[in-house]
C-alpha cells in the first residue's frame, strides 16, 4: 500500500510523473499531451502552459492543473479554479470544442470546497480521497514504484541537470512567463525544501 504522507511530500513536479501514469484510469484518458500550449487570447498574443492536457475516451480534452499544496483557502482555490477558465476560454476559442476542466492534489479537500469547485465549473476533482478509493489503491501504489524505480536509476544531479537544462532551454519574454513561473517554483523546491515548506 503506498505511504499517503509519502506522496504529499512528493515535489509537484514530480507528482506531475505519478499523475501522467495514473491519467489512464483516473479520468479515462488515451492520449497525454506533452508540453501543452495553447494560443492565449487578445494582443500581444502569449502561450498559455497548463500543467497536462489529455484526451479523453470520449473525445474531450481535459485541461488539467495539479497542485503539489493543496490549496485549502478559498482565495488559492478561486486562483485555481481562474487559471483554469482563462485556458478553456483560450483552447475553445481556438479549436471550437469542448473541454474538462480537472484539479489533481494529493491532500484531501472539505466537502465544501469541493462542491464550491464543481459550482465553479470545476468538472472533476481528483484529491488524497479519491486516490485512496480501493479501486484506485493498486494503480497509485504500482505509480510510485513505477516513479521510485525510475528516480533511483538517476542519480541525484539528474533533477538539478535537468531543471538546469530547461532553465536554459527556456525562451526569454512575456510568451514564457507561466512556464518560467512554474520553473522557478520546481528550483526553489529542489534547492530548499526541506527544510523549507514547498512554495505556494
Amino acid at each position: 500500500m503506498p505511504d499517503w504522507d509519502e506522496l504529499e511530500n512528493f515535489r509537484e513536479y514530480e507528482l506531475w510523473s505519478i499523475i501522467r501514469i495514473l491519467l489512464p484510469q483516473l479520468l479515462g484518458a488515451v492520449t497525454l499531451i506533452d508540453n501543452p500550449r495553447i494560443n492565449g487570447l487578445g494582443e500581444p498574443r502569449q502561450f498559455l502552459r497548463p500543467d497536462l492536457m489529455a484526451i479523453l475516451a470520449d473525445g474531450t480534452v481535459a485541461i488539467i492543473e495539479v497542485k503539489g499544496v493543496t490549496p485549502n483557502t478559498e482565495h488559492r482555490l478561486k486562483d485555481v479554479v481562474n487559471q483554469l477558465r482563462i485556458y478553456k476560454d483560450a483552447y475553445e476559442a481556438a479549436n471550437q470544442t469542448n473541454t474538462a476542466l480537472v484539479i489533481v492534489t494529493p491532500g484531501v479537500l472539505s466537502p465544501e470546497y469541493r462542491q464550491f469547485l464543481r459550482a465553479e465549473g470545476i468538472d472533476r476533482v481528483i484529491d488524497g480521497e479519491v486516490l485512496r478509493q480501493a479501486e484506485h489503491m493498486l494503480a497509485v501504489s504500482s505509480a510510485i514504484e513505477q516513479f521510485e524505480r525510475t528516480r533511483a536509476s538517476t542519480n541525484a544531479a539528474s533533477s538539478a541537470d535537468i531543471l538546469l537544462r530547461d532553465l536554459d532551454s527556456l525562451p526569454p519574454g512575456n510568451a514564457e512567463w507561466s512556464r518560467y513561473q512554474k520553473l522557478c517554483a520546481n528550483i526553489l523546491e529542489y534547492l530548499f525544501c526541506p527544510p523549507l515548506e514547498k512554495p505556494i
